[in-house]
């Protein structure tokens, strides 16, 4: 099976609460991330946002940088 052109960027779009699971924090914090610019999203349709799967990564290394793990 042929992959999809949009996986091999930035790799997956994902959902906020996606987002959520993978950072151990609720929706809202999510929101208040992306709001705050330390995560960039992405429209998708008029009503969903995405975060591509390469900002959480950029996101946690800067955490990780910064020492706050």
């Amino acid at each position: 099976m042929e992959q999809n052109k949009l996986s091999q960027g930035p790799g997956r779009l994902l959902r906020v609460p996606e987002v959520g699971e993978r950072l151990g924090v609720s929706r809202r914090s999510v929101f208040a991330l992306i709001s705050g610019g330390a995560l960039r999203s992405v429209m998708v349709g008029a009503r969903s946002r995405r975060v591509p799967e390469s900002e959480v990564a950029a996101y946690v290394a800067r955490l990780l940088a910064n020492g706050k793990s």
